[in-house]
C-alpha cells in the first residue's frame, strides 16, 4: 500500500550566523544530503550553498514550521512563512522563492568599509556629456565605463573635479548637475563642444608636413587642410597620396623629412629648395 507524503515546511539555521533558510521537503533525510551535496560536490554558486558551505562543519538546527498532507498547500505555506521573516526583517539565504515573495537576499555579509565602497561605485547617479554634445543619463558609471572600454577611475575624477574633461567626456553627479540653471547647462554643453572643435583645430595645425613636388621643390607646411584649400587640391586625395609611391598632380606629401628624402634617393629626383 502506497504511503501518503507528508510535506513539511521547515526552518534552517546555525548558531553562528542570523541568516536563515526556509524549506519545504516530505523527507527531511533526503533534503539534508542535497543541501550538503549541492554546497560540496556540485560547487552551486548560489547563497544558499555559499552559506552552507561556510558552516558546513557546523551542526544545523531544523525547526518544524508546518505540515501538511497537499503538496499545493506546502508551497503556498512555504511562501507566506519567507514573507512573515522578511516582515520581521530576518535574514534569509533563499534565492528564487524570496524574489517571488518580494524579498532581498541579505546573505552576504559586508564590511562598513565595503559597503561604502559599493554605495559610491553603483549609488552615485552621474551626468555625462561626449563632444558632441550628447547627454548620457548613468546609473552604476562603473559598469557604463567598462561596456565602452573607458577608464572609470578618470571619469569619476571629473565628476570629482580633479579634471577638467576624460576621454573626451564631461561628468558630472546627477545631483549637483539638477542644481545647475537650463541657460547653465546649455552654457557648459556649449563651451565644451567649442572647447574640442578648438582642440581639434589646435592639434591639426601643430602636425608638420613636407611636400614634394615634381620639380623637386621641398615646401614645409602646417596643417594639411589649410594647404589644400590655399592651393585647389583634393584633402582626401592628397592624405591617399601619403600611402603610394605617385604623386597626386603635381605634389606627395610625407609626415617626416627624412622620408621625403629617402623617396627622393629612390626615385632619383633632386632635391631644390
Amino acid at each position: 500500500m502506497k504511503k501518503d507524503k507528508t510535506f513539511i515546511i521547515y526552518e534552517l539555521s546555525f548558531d553562528t550566523s542570523d541568516s536563515y533558510y526556509i524549506g519545504k521537503t516530505y523527507n527531511m533525510t533526503h533534503r539534508m544530503f542535497d543541501h550538503i551535496y549541492s554546497a560540496t560536490k556540485k560547487q552551486e554558486k548560489n547563497h544558499r550553498a555559499n552559506w552552507f558551505r561556510k558552516h558546513i562543519n557546523e551542526k544545523p538546527n531544523i525547526k518544524i514550521l508546518y505540515s501538511t498532507k497537499l503538496e499545493q498547500d506546502a508551497y503556498q505555506k512555504e511562501l507566506e512563512f519567507i514573507k512573515l521573516y522578511i516582515k520581521d526583517n530576518k535574514k534569509l539565504v533563499n534565492t528564487q522563492r524570496l524574489k517571488e515573495a518580494g524579498g532581498l537576499c541579505k546573505c552576504r555579509i559586508l564590511s562598513i568599509e565595503q559597503l561604502e565602497k559599493l554605495r559610491k561605485i553603483f549609488g552615485k547617479k552621474y551626468i555625462l556629456i561626449n563632444k558632441e554634445g550628447k547627454i548620457f543619463r548613468v546609473n552604476g558609471l562603473k559598469s557604463w565605463a567598462e561596456k565602452r572600454n573607458l577608464n572609470y577611475k578618470d571619469l569619476n575624477s571629473v565628476a570629482r573635479e580633479k579634471f577638467n574633461s576624460s576621454q573626451n567626456y564631461i561628468v558630472f553627479y546627477r545631483d549637483k548637475w539638477k542644481l545647475k540653471t537650463k541657460e547653465e547647462k546649455l552654457k557648459i554643453i556649449e563651451n565644451y563642444k567649442n572647447y574640442n572643435q578648438f582642440n581639434r583645430r589646435a592639434n591639426e595645425l601643430k602636425k608638420i608636413y613636407y611636400i614634394l613636388y615634381n620639380s623637386g621643390k621641398v615646401k614645409e607646411v602646417f596643417g594639411l587642410t589649410n594647404f589644400c584649400r590655399d592651393n585647389n587640391y583634393n584633402t582626401k586625395s592628397v592624405q591617399t597620396a601619403f600611402n603610394t609611391k605617385s604623386f597626386y598632380k603635381d605634389i606627395k606629401p610625407f609626415k617626416t623629412i627624412e622620408k621625403l628624402k629617402e623617396f627622393s634617393k629612390n626615385e632619383g629626383i633632386n632635391l631644390c629648395q
